[in-house]
């Protein structure tokens, strides 16, 4: 196995260095934006299931910096921080750049594949319940159908909404391929 010998171990080596910064950037920009021009960065960046109105491609990529809370984007960088800089400096940069993009994109599509797998679980419920086939309106709204009772499906109804309308954010799964990396390496 090759192995990248750096010229001196790091604390704080490039590429970890740089991720956590961009965090910070989201994050902070996040708060700001939101609280002084309304503006809010989880439309344009958390990734929602496709399906969704808000759903977009480079959501996939984006999603790993944003962060729901300062506690979640604390432990994050902290694990990144403490377990991704001993990999950075065996592997190299651009080695583990690519590894950790490429499980914050892996654990991406996969949480993707299970909550279409329920949403859709959710939505043949639906079907027989009497709900219509074509579920784009109620996505869109939350409106019930006038032709069903409110009250039958209220919480398989509001399941499948929330599938489709809640964001997944943070690099939680690229750190957990991180801790896997590093357990799996030392």
């Amino acid at each position: 196995m090759n192995y990248y010998q750096p010229g001196r171990f790091s604390v704080l080596p490039e590429v970890i260095k740089n991720l956590l910064i961009i965090n910070g950037l989201f994050y902070l920009a996040t708060i700001v934006l939101r609280s002084s021009f309304g503006v809010d960065l989880y439309e344009y960046f958390a990734l929602y299931l496709p399906g969704s109105e808000l759903f977009r491609p480079h959501q996939l990529l984006t999603h790993m910096f944003m962060h729901g809370s300062l506690g979640h984007i604390f432990f994050n960088m902290f694990a990144l921080w403490m377990f991704g800089n001993s990999l950075e400096n065996v592997w190299g940069p651009k080695r583990f750049l690519v590894f950790y993009l490429c499980t914050g994109l892996g654990a991406a599509l996969i949480h993707l594949g299970v909550n279409f797998w329920e949403a859709n679980h959710l939505a043949n419920e639906l079907i027989g319940m009497g709900f219509p086939a074509d579920q784009r309106e109620f996505l869109r709204h939350g409106d019930v159908p006038g032709n069903l009772d409110p009250n039958v499906a209220m919480k398989t109804m509001r399941q499948y909404y929330e599938k489709f309308n809640t964001p997944t954010v943070g690099a939680s799964g690229a750190v957990y391929g991180i801790l896997l990396a590093f357990g799996m390496l030392f």
